[in-house]
């Protein structure tokens, strides 16, 4: 059946954690794929399957001919059969499309035989079939038999295929036990077909009553909870139940959350969701909660796909200190896809738009150096996503003074946003809505994408079914979700729902739910620095920043620019840099000061999944240098540019874009250049003119950084 060395090269094993500097640049692949993609639809589910007509539990005489494989096979689908080919090629095993049509359809033929004697049976037909690919049958018949055991039905036990689907929910609790049966509103009993399942929650502290309906208790005339004027009460954190939520994972947080005394919250989603699904990482900050649910087999044994898992916190309360308010990140690996997740409650009140804004700052600051040493939860992931209680209101103020019109009334205001309301006028709401507003500025979440808010504000409501807002404050949508991906994946996220729960009766808050279709990261197949000697050249013809931010005491800084990369590594384990620039605001550094990069890739056509990461810092004589943002661009061709990698000798990249400091641009200047990169004819050309002239010789490496450039 194969030995385990063959079946651990499959990427089925738990992948260790990789050093946070070198993210994995000795020339392994940076990414490992899911072992499967689903092929449930193309080949009509396994009961349609034609070669289950033979039967035969565990017999062997009954095991499919090649014909009737070949039948089978023939269903399969284009996209299905290069997935597997992208496995099997990972391993050095290329095998045609016809063989490896058989291939698979041997996995749905194991499904109609239970035991590991019958899969044994399966893998020995598929080496007399394939003559040819005895080594690659050898150890897909082992995986087989290690996948299957236990499993009857190979559709959901292999999801080859199918993109990765996310269900995103938020919702400011407002400290009032809620309905359970309400959980149907967003939760699908089991957990429906997602592979992962983000709850985030706010103000979710309160006092499980012995009652069906909770609901019942909620007087709206006698709630006196209001965060925007109770911000200070509840400023002693429960340490206790904070340790004892911290500890918790995936193997035994299930278990935990059922007993008496654990959150009521955590146990009413684990029981909507069943035994099959268990807890990536649980998270709690005071009244604050986030959790990431996935089913058992993402989390454990052969087809566990979610690996890298890490969690941060960060305090925006009063003096910075107190946890009433602040964020809670989560980082994952999802098969060769990086994720991340950010719930925050940022600062109240409609006139505290700057606090917001530099909470949002603040969160990625303190939870920075997570999965990178030199990179926020912003500029690093695949994907980032950011839900919560962001607090950003309605204000049909907010440009009166540059408009030269004078301010509307509380009482205007409120008139104006409800007759929208009633006539479903959302569009004009988000021309007021101070989180829009913050992104045209450059103030905040700069590059995030947004679904339409296609509902009713979320904020403040009376505690009943529907949307009937309270007359303090004005509508608004204090509840969102929002997400941001590398320049090569953003098309990479479908956003299949996005809307606001109106029937929930509990809070003054309404829920936010999203869903997403993800698609997985490529594998990106890389070279060892020795092997360079093929690999793309980049250099740049200029490079200039203009209007960086002032991060010394003289006004001014010492900027240099630090090259990394998405996927990680690419550049080697010390990531290149450019010469310090002294005190100065706009810097512009010629070829020899800027270094030469050789991107790791074992084919120029891999350049097309990679991205290149440009961070300023500051350069400081005593302590860490200051970052002063950073510069995402396709390290490929860039859009509209008709140049194929697998041919092309070079193509060249304009770039001229704003510097973004964690989710802000604004005040933090431009970085403006240009580079070429030569491939294949052209690359020995480039390479001697590098060396005669000496380009990036003054250039230099992170830490302990030689006086000229080596990468050559």
């Amino acid at each position: 059946d194969g030995d385990d060395t063959e079946t651990a090269e499959l990427g089925v094993t738990r992948r260790q954690p990789p050093d946070k500097d070198s993210e994995r640049s000795n020339g392994s692949q940076l990414r490992k794929p899911p072992i499967a993609m689903s092929r449930a639809s193309s080949m009509g589910g396994v009961s349609n399957n034609p070669f289950f007509a033979s039967g035969g539990d565990g017999d062997d005489t009954a095991m499919p001919t090649k014909a009737t494989l070949e039948d089978a096979a023939a269903s399969l689908d284009e996209p299905t059969l290069a997935a597997l080919s992208q496995v099997l090629n990972q391993r050095e095993q290329s095998m045609s499309q016809a063989d490896l049509a058989l291939v698979l359809a041997a996995f749905d033929v194991t499904a109609s035989h239970g035991s590991r004697a019958s899969m044994s049976g399966v893998a020995k037909k598929i080496r007399e079939v394939l003559r040819d690919g005895a080594k690659a049958c050898n150890s897909w018949g082992k995986a087989v038999a290690q996948f299957t055991a236990g499993e009857k039905d190979m559709a959901t036990v292999l999801k080859l295929g199918s993109p990765l689907k996310v269900l995103v929910f938020s919702w400011n609790v407002g400290n009032k036990m809620p309905d359970e049966a309400e959980l149907a509103l967003w939760c699908p009993e089991g957990g429906g077909d997602f592979d992962l399942i983000v709850v985030g929650t706010q103000e979710n502290k309160y006092k499980k009553k012995n009652t069906a309906s909770p609901v019942e208790e909620v007087d709206d005339a006698e709630d006196s909870h209001d965060e925007d004027e109770h911000e200070h009460e509840h400023a002693e954190i429960e340490e206790h139940e904070q340790a004892e939520h911290e500890k918790y994972d995936h193997e035994q947080y299930d278990h935990k959350a059922t007993q008496k005394g654990h959150n009521h919250w955590d146990q009413i989603v684990s029981k909507r969701l069943g035994t099959e699904w268990g807890v990536v990482k649980n998270s709690v900050l005071w009244q604050m909660r986030l959790t990431v649910f996935a089913p058992l087999r993402h989390l454990a044994g052969d087809l566990a796909r979610i690996s890298h898992v890490e969690m941060r916190k960060s305090r925006t309360g009063i003096g910075g200190v107190v946890a009433n308010k602040g964020g809670l990140v989560c980082r994952l690996d999802f098969a060769g896809t990086t994720l991340c997740f950010i719930s925050s409650h940022l600062a109240a009140h409609s006139h505290k738009l700057k606090q917001r804004n530099d909470n949002c700052q603040e969160i990625l600051r303190e939870t920075a150096r997570l999965a990178h040493n030199h990179l926020d939860a912003a500029s690093h992931f695949d994907h980032v996503f950011w839900l919560g209680d962001l607090n950003y209101r309605v204000d049909l103020n907010a440009k009166a003074k540059e408009a030269g019109r004078p301010e509307k009334s509380f009482d205007a205001q409120m008139d104006e946003v409800q007759a929208c309301i009633n006539r479903g006028d959302f569009a004009t709401l988000w021309e007021w809505d101070q989180l829009k507003m913050a992104q045209a500025d450059g103030e905040a979440f700069v590059k995030f994408i947004e679904g339409p808010l296609d509902f009713k504000p979320t904020f403040k409501v009376m505690r009943h079914a529907g949307s009937e807002y309270k007359h303090n404050r004005i509508p608004s949508y204090c509840d969102r979700v929002l997400w941001k991906s590398m320049p090569q994946r953003i098309n990479a996220v479908k956003q299949t729902l996005f809307t606001g729960l109106e029937a929930t009766r509990t809070s003054d808050h309404k829920p936010v739910v999203a869903h997403f279709e993800i698609a997985s990261s490529p594998l990106v197949k890389t070279v060892a620095p020795k092997q360079l000697s093929g690999a793309p050249l980049l250099q740049f013809r200029a490079l200039k920043a203009t209007g960086v931010r002032a991060a010394d005491m003289n006004g001014k800084s010492d900027p240099f620019v630090v090259f990394f990369s998405n996927p990680p590594g690419l550049f080697g384990s010390r990531p290149p840099m450019t010469k310090v620039k002294k005190e100065t605001r706009n810097a512009e550094w010629t070829p020899l000061e800027i270094p030469v990069l050789r991107p790791l890739v074992e084919s120029p056509t891999e350049l097309a999944e990679c991205a290149l990461i440009m961070v300023l810092y500051d350069s400081d004589l005593v302590g860490h240098d200051d970052p002063l943002g950073r510069v995402i661009i396709k390290l490929g061709p860039q859009d509209g540019d008709a140049v194929d990698l697998a041919t092309a000798t070079s193509y060249t990249v304009n770039f001229e874009s704003p510097i973004i400091w964690g989710n802000k641009s604004a005040g933090m200047g431009v970085l403006k250049g240009e580079f070429v990169v030569a491939l294949g004819d052209d690359l020995s050309k480039a390479i001697g003119q590098v060396k005669q002239e000496k380009i990036g010789s003054k250039a230099k490496r992170k830490q302990k950084a030689p006086s000229s450039c080596s990468i050559l």
